[in-house]
């Protein structure tokens, strides 16, 4: 987390809510990498 809010990782974002931090990659525009893509299992 320390990483991720210092910006040292990339494609991560750091965001407050619920009380907590979270950390969130960053989307790559991709549709078929979404998880709604996914198969369901």
């Amino acid at each position: 987390m320390a990483e991720a809010k210092a910006g040292r990782l990339s494609h991560v974002d750091v965001f407050h809510k619920y009380g907590r931090d979270i950390l969130r990659s960053e989307p790559d525009g991709i549709k078929e990498n979404n998880l709604d893509e996914l198969p369901e299992f």
